[in-house]
């Protein structure tokens, strides 16, 4: 076997949560070989060595760092490095519509309440607190959000894996009445 040392060079993966696990597969694509010469390998993650990678798997946003360590048969070492698994958080948008305008009329109006959430993953639920437009006067009202944002899966709360990058709150218009219609 030959002394010297031979090296390992492996890329970072990064996804986008999505509710799904998964693994580095660039590392299980791409350390199979060095060079030209092929070689064994094991993964670790916090503790022992283990042969599949797919059993570092992971669903919820975070960096995680994978060790890898490669057995060359034509070498008299093992080579040994790192790479990472990124799941960035999901960006998630809410939004109210707009009322239809209405008329001074001289009664309390209220604005929509229903509200939508954008880029959920399918089958989670996301929910805030909102306080839809009111108003009396003729003026353009806004509503407004809470500060309790939460997604769940089933009754597991997955709001972690997520960020509420935009609220665009629904708005409420009174127009003035026509003098000659009073």
């Amino acid at each position: 076997k030959i002394s010297v040392a031979f090296t390992i060079a492996l890329e970072s993966d990064t996804y986008t949560y999505d509710g799904e696990s998964h693994y580095n597969a660039k590392i299980a694509t791409s350390t199979a070989k060095s060079g030209r010469t092929t070689y064994s390998y094991s993964f670790e993650e916090e503790g022992e060595y283990v042969s599949d990678l797919s059993t570092l798997t992971k669903v919820d946003a975070g960096v995680y760092t994978v060790y890898v360590k490669g057995v060359n048969p034509n070498y008299s070492n093992a080579a040994t490095t790192t790479a990472k698994l990124t799941i960035n958080k999901r960006n998630v948008t809410v939004s109210v519509a707009d009322a239809p305008d209405v008329v001074y009329d001289g009664e309390e109006h209220t604005g929509n309440t229903a509200y939508e959430f954008s880029n959920v993953v399918e089958g989670q639920n996301a929910t805030i607190t909102y306080t839809p437009a009111k108003g009396t006067a003729a003026n353009t009202y806004t509503g407004s959000y809470g500060t309790d944002f939460a997604v769940t899966a089933g009754t597991k709360d997955v709001t972690a894996n997520y960020n509420l990058t935009t609220k665009t709150p629904g708005k409420l218009t009174i127009t003035a009445a026509d003098a000659d219609a009073l």
